[in-house]
């Protein structure tokens, strides 16, 4: 596998526990080459030991900026690095697309496609979402997206601004897994859920 020292041009905060590095590249450049859905490795030096991770890619190939996203996790050492000490300007190794999760459009079909993800895994069905929306205008598009959280709704406002651009094409459905407590401790209650997902 080849291996490329990029600088980190943009850096978003998804969540208190996720972000998104981004890089400016030549559209030729051998890492723009993927398809959505599939994923880059990072080699990563700790301690003068050598790790070697995999970050799905959220972007679209023809996008400004080549993105990937990372969420942080409790035994995920090199994750936590990531998230917590990359900053614009800052060097990494990545390798080059790899990766047999992806979709292929038919321009002139109409066709149903449902996802299904939870957490992070919402990164490489987001790049998969938008290349329909774009490549496939006929389709229609079903996501279900689970969280503990709704401030760990990575893309929470992204995809708002894709449901509304794509109004009618794309539809979302978001499920919290930590709601059903604290809906039944107020069920009886005066207080009201803000949470209409």
């Amino acid at each position: 596998m080849n291996f490329f020292k990029i600088k980190v041009d943009k850096i978003t905060k998804e969540t208190e526990d996720a972000i998104s590095i981004s890089f400016r590249l030549d559209n030729d450049h051998a890492l723009r080459q993927y398809y959505p859905g599939q994923y880059l490795t990072v080699k990563y030096h700790l301690k003068e030991e050598q790790f070697l991770r995999c970050y799905s890619l959220s972007s679209l190939p023809s996008d400004e900026y080549l993105t990937f996203t990372v969420k942080k996790t409790l035994k995920g050492f090199i994750s936590r690095e990531l998230v917590e000490k990359t900053k614009v300007g800052s060097e990494l190794e990545i390798g080059e697309p790899h990766g047999k999760f992806k979709i292929s459009p038919y321009q002139n079909n109409r066709r149903s496609h449902y996802f299904i993800a939870a957490g992070s895994g919402i990164t490489p069905i987001m790049s998969m979402i938008q290349f329909l929306l774009e490549e496939e205008p006929s389709s229609s598009i079903y996501l279900l997206y689970s969280n503990s959280d709704e401030k760990d709704i990575i893309f929470y406002q992204k995809i708002q601004e894709l449901e509304s651009k794509y109004s009618g094409q794309l539809k979302t459905f978001f499920t919290l897994s930590k709601k059903e407590k604290k809906l039944n401790l107020k069920l009886f209650s005066k207080d009201k859920m803000k949470w209409s997902g």
